[in-house]
């Protein structure tokens, strides 16, 4: 059998005798077979404590929170392991954009919330919290414990004749249900990883509104400012002309030379004004500044807005709202958890024995139990209990920030769009007739240039009111979409928070 074991040597091997059973045999100091421990004795223990310690199926998939309405056309970010998007199962292709293709607000939040950095970080959290979701319900490893007692001692103990050599496996058996409730907390806990990553959507997708039509605004401040240069030359042109005419004082020429120096100093600060928000825009969307040159929306379609009871119950489905009944259930899961970790967990153990004098074999069981006696988890309990109860406060806090803020936001939409229609239909338009006759007036020599120069930057002021009610106006709307996650222009809309 090759070279000789000394006393203090043990080597396990599995073996077949004569009698054809199969065991774990040890080798003692005279290179002899001590026995056998027999496998299938083993394998009854094993199969005993897998029974005893596993209960009912537990699941462990968490149910997240569906999109809002307001981002539900629009796919994850793409947080791709090994070619997997980690949060929903699928392959998702970067959106790309030319530099000569027009950049519309569809785009541009799909850009934002395939992509964006913030995203794929509050994804990978919620693909995180479904991992250890599947981690708690996991039943606890077994123990594997080997022992050899009663060997090198003095007199008849001192070799293996009288050793006793045991082989067993322990088991813990959680009691009270805490396998479920640990499942069922890790679930709301990967729930509320999943409201966060909507709530993050939400904010995402007002934010990138809001600065698309702050770059919209900017263009339009741009034409404005353009067309008002442009009209100050031509009128620098009719004054150089009447003046040289004999009509009117040589001091006129040089007012409307001041006029037409206003307007390129407006023009280049409206320029200005445009870069930075174009530049703002590109960094939302994490695209590099040359791949926006244009821009294909409009401040076009300003409607009143519904009537506020109407969605003042909608603040409800909001995600700063509704992760609060979530995190309620989370802190009843913790509070759970603790009141089942009053019960004691039990350890069960069995194995063979194997008796080196004798040669006998016998059966090993074994059960402890930890005695609650200093530690009740009393303190826990009291401690998830408080969480409990402030849960619920915050949660009522969070209901009376977000109609606050609804009703601010709704205010300031409802005077936006009162402006942006009184200005666009029927100041704005009683304006620019007003100056167009005064021009064609002063060209007849009807009027005096003051009177012209008047009625010019009147018109131009509106023109620019008009502009600023428009941006006030949908930057407004989206403040309100976002509190309620959901397009205030929709045919569904109601008064009464419904499930999305």
């Amino acid at each position: 059998m090759g070279d000789r074991k000394t006393s203090s040597q043990i080597q396990a091997t599995t073996v077949s005798n004569v009698s054809s059973r199969v065991g774990i045999t040890l080798w003692d100091s005279q290179n002899r077979f001590v026995d056998m421990f027999p496998l299938h004795s083993l394998a009854a223990v094993s199969i005993l404590l897998f029974s005893a310690a596993c209960t009912a199926d537990v699941s462990s998939d968490p149910v997240l929170p569906p999109p809002r309405s307001l981002t539900a056309g629009f796919k994850t970010p793409d947080v791709t392991i090994d070619g997997k998007n980690k949060l929903h199962g699928q392959t998702v292709a970067k959106p790309q954009l030319s530099s000569q293709q027009s950049l519309s607000l569809r785009k541009a939040i799909q850009i934002a919330l395939e992509q964006h950095p913030s995203l794929r970080a509050a994804s990978l959290e919620v693909a995180a919290r479904k991992e250890e979701t599947k981690r708690a319900g996991l039943l606890p490893n077994p123990e594997l414990q080997a022992s050899l007692d009663n060997f090198s001692g003095t007199g008849a103990l001192s070799g293996f004749s009288d050793s006793e050599t045991t082989l067993a496996l322990g088991q813990l058996i959680e009691l009270g249900g805490k396998r479920s409730r640990r499942v069922e907390s890790a679930q709301t806990q990967a729930q509320l990883a999943g409201w966060d990553f909507e709530a993050q959507r939400v904010s995402l997708y007002a934010e990138v509104t809001k600065l698309y039509v702050d770059a919209v605004a900017a263009d339009s401040r741009l034409n404005l400012t353009e067309n008002l240069l442009a009209v100050a030359r031509r009128l620098q042109k009719a004054v150089d002309a009447r003046v040289s005419a004999g009509k009117v004082s040589p001091i006129e020429k040089q007012r409307a030379s001041t006029v037409v120096g206003r307007a390129e100093i407006d023009r280049d600060s409206a320029r200005a004004l445009k870069l930075s928000a174009y530049r703002r825009l590109a960094s939302a969307l994490n695209l590099p500044f040359s791949q926006i040159n244009t821009l294909s929306g409009k401040l076009n379609g300003v409607v009143p807005p519904p009537p506020e009871e109407t969605i003042a119950g909608l603040v409800l489905d909001g995600p700063a709202v509704a992760r609060w009944t979530v995190e309620t259930a989370y802190r009843q899961a913790e509070l759970d958890l603790a009141i089942a970790g009053r019960i004691p967990d039990v350890t069960i153990g069995g194995g063979v024995r194997k008796f080196a004098r004798t040669g006998d074999t016998a059966y090993v069981a074994t059960v402890s139990v930890p005695l609650p006696i200093f530690n009740r988890n009393q303190e826990a309990v009291a401690a998830a209990r408080d969480r409990l109860a402030r849960s619920a406060a915050e949660g009522e806090n969070a209901r009376i920030s977000a109609e606050i803020a609804l009703h601010g936001a709704y205010a300031a939409l409802s005077s936006a769009a009162t402006r942006s229609i009184a200005l666009r239909n029927r100041i704005l338009p009683a304006a620019r007739q007003t100056f167009e006759a005064t021009e064609s007036g002063y060209k007849e020599g009807k009027f005096d240039l003051v009177t012209l120069l008047d009625s010019q930057r009147t018109y131009f002021e509106v023109e620019k009111d008009a502009i600023d009610a428009a941006a006030d106006y949908f930057n407004a709307r989206a403040d309100v979409e976002a509190l309620i996650g959901r397009d205030i222009t929709a045919k569904n809309l109601s008064s009464k928070a419904s499930k999305q």
